[in-house]
């Protein structure tokens, strides 16, 4: 949307949350089209923009430099270990932030093509056998299952918050059984519960913040940053919110700061009910405050 406004006579297409155009901007939802039409996009495009935070094996690259595309690519670990593997690249431009890549868009018009020197790239053969090593050296390390059952339970995190976002928009409950985190039986399961604005729990219709607020921990910090910023939790960031959580600041404090973040903001993240929910814990807030005052004057009035 950045580049869409900053030249708004170039047609922009975006692989993205939604299918949808607006102006100069159209926009497919991911995993909706097929390898056909991609590889089409690709060929057709006069350059390519990778904005994306995170990347697994930086597929959109190896395709854009593979058409000979002038290539503009958020700076992260896989673009940069990819490009690593080449003698040399031109046509290829790393940014950091949307400033940037304004910048070096702006700067970079009269390209046409990027180019790359492989001739000392690893071979298909060697590419191979290094895989293989590497499984083998994998399975013998002692932290193997351990770290085998966090990238699961990573992948099982992002897998519902992806689920949530998609029945966000939705006005009705689908059952969201297989997506709410797992608790022990209490034996209240059948007791009345409280649908009150300050209990964070309510007819069905905000399933996903009901579901956040009923974490607790590092996994509620997990879910939130699973939901709103499609991904895990970075070390920092976990360790931050996990001790504001601890030191009593409230959950709906913490989903609320990271909603209005940058990065959950250029992603259009959104929590069906959050701002409600917000309103009314500043009503209650105020409520306390004023039946505190009021028995504070009694009591004065009382004592005089």
């Amino acid at each position: 949307q950045v580049l869409s406004a900053k030249f708004p006579r170039v047609r922009f297409v975006v692989l993205g949350a939604n299918t949808r155009e607006i102006n100069n901007l159209q926009s497919y939802r991911s995993g909706t089209l097929t390898p056909e039409k991609i590889d089409l996009l690709f060929s057709q495009a006069s350059v390519v923009i990778l904005p994306s935070h995170v990347e697994g094996f930086g597929l959109g690259l190896l395709h854009a430099l593979s058409r000979k595309k002038v290539v503009f690519a958020r700076e992260i670990d896989v673009t940069v270990e990819i490009l690593s593997e080449y003698k040399s690249y031109s046509g290829v431009h790393l940014y950091r932030d949307d400033n940037e890549l304004i910048e070096l868009v702006t700067q970079s018009a009269s390209e046409v093509q990027s180019a790359v020197d492989d001739s000392a790239s690893t071979g298909w053969e060697e590419w191979v056998d290094g895989l293989a090593m590497f499984c083998e050296e994998s399975v013998q390390k002692p932290d193997i299952f351990s770290r085998s059952q966090a990238r699961l339970r990573q992948s099982d995190l992002l897998r519902r918050a992806s689920a949530w976002n998609a029945h966000a928009a939705s006005s009705e409950s689908p059952s969201m059984k297989f997506l709410k985190p797992e608790f022990p039986s209490t034996g209240d399961e059948n007791k009345t519960k409280d649908i009150s604005p300050s209990s964070g729990h309510d007819s069905g219709n905000n399933t996903i913040l009901c579901s956040l607020l009923a974490a607790d921990g590092s996994k509620f910090v997990e879910l939130v940053y699973a939901t709103l910023l499609k991904r895990t939790p970075d070390s920092t960031g976990e360790s931050y919110y996990y001790a504001r959580l601890e030191s009593g600041v409230p959950k709906i404090t913490i989903i609320q700061e990271i909603a209005e973040s940058d990065e959950a903001k250029k992603l259009g993240a959104n929590i069906p009910g959050l701002r409600e929910k917000l309103l009314a814990e500043r009503y209650v807030g105020i409520s306390s405050a004023g039946r505190a005052l009021s028995r504070l004057r009694r009591i004065v009035l009382r004592n005089n």
